[in-house]
């Protein structure tokens, strides 16, 4: 499948030969970009992850997502090639998503996004028939295209993208004692604040549970404890194709927000946790 991109990259030139100090100019280009085509059978469907989302049935534009949505248990499938799991690009706004595929122009600019980081800023366009070209960007700029392109694949016409292994993890939220809660997430990533014994591979469901509910229980969630589990679900139909590794891959978190979760956990109530960590937070900051 092949996407052409017009794009910009940035050329540096002496206004003359008399001249010493070296200028920039925007210059403009088209580029057709590659996006790697395979058919499903051999892109085959690892998982299905089931979690509440908005959906819009049909939605492809900003205005078909105003009003006709239905907040309700989704699936998601993941499909796996060469070790890497992939996604179907469908049409979002926020955190509401499509029954569609996304249109073409925001997949161009998802893989031109790159160029924006350091944009050019000329003063004016000096170059002329006596400027003296020095050098360019146009190479670094293709294979920076080209390596957000290559994270695409076309599926029997359908747009995927290369995103996270799906795995579970344990959130917690307030003071304990039901004041916010425990629950138990999916993600594609892992978070540095967050330490790894809070995450679970997905064929480790179970485990994943366990610890949610333990969790809850320790910090006085007792309301958490019945809807852990209810809900979201990594339904895993290749787990050959599961490798993430938290104790070995990720670290211990944020040092203060683990202290901080040690406190509510210690507690014998919210007001007694809010004093607690009231009191770390200045003594924090002073230190600071």
């Amino acid at each position: 499948m092949n996407l052409k991109v017009d794009f910009t990259y940035e050329e540096k030139y002496l206004r003359t030969s008399r001249c010493r100090k070296p200028l920039a100019r925007t210059r403009e280009g088209i580029y057709e970009l590659a996006i790697k085509e395979l058919a499903k059978a051999e892109c085959p469907i690892a998982a299905v992850v089931h979690d509440m989302k908005s959906v819009y049935e049909g939605a492809t534009t900003t205005a078909d997502f105003e009003g006709n949505g239905e907040y309700k248990m989704f699936a998601e499938p993941y499909r796996v090639h060469n070790g890497k799991f992939y996604k179907f690009c469908r049409a979002s706004y926020g955190a509401a998503i499509s029954t569609e595929q996304t249109e073409l122009k925001y997949v161009v600019a998802d893989i031109k996004s790159d160029l924006y980081r350091f944009p050019l800023y000329e003063k004016e366009n000096l170059f002329s028939d006596k400027s003296i070209y020095i050098s360019d960007n146009l190479s670094e700029t293709l294979n920076s295209m080209q390596a957000r392109a290559n994270k695409y694949i076309s599926l029997d016409g359908e747009l995927w993208k290369e995103c996270g292994e799906p795995r579970y993890v344990v959130n917690t939220f307030g003071l304990g004692h039901n004041h916010g809660g425990t629950a138990m997430f999916i993600e594609e990533f892992y978070n540095s604040n967050i330490s790894s014994k809070n995450y679970f591979n997905a064929v480790d469901r179970d485990k994943a549970i366990a610890y949610a509910k333990e969790t809850a229980i320790a910090r006085g969630d007792t309301d958490s404890v019945k809807a852990i589990g209810e809900m979201e679900n990594i339904e895993v139909l290749m787990p050959e194709c599961f490798n993430v590794a938290p104790e070995r891959e990720h670290g211990e978190g944020n040092a203060f927000l683990n202290l901080l979760e040690d406190m509510v956990t210690s507690s014998n109530n919210a007001t007694e946790a809010g004093i607690l960590v009231t009191l770390a937070t200045a003594s924090e900051i002073n230190k600071n």
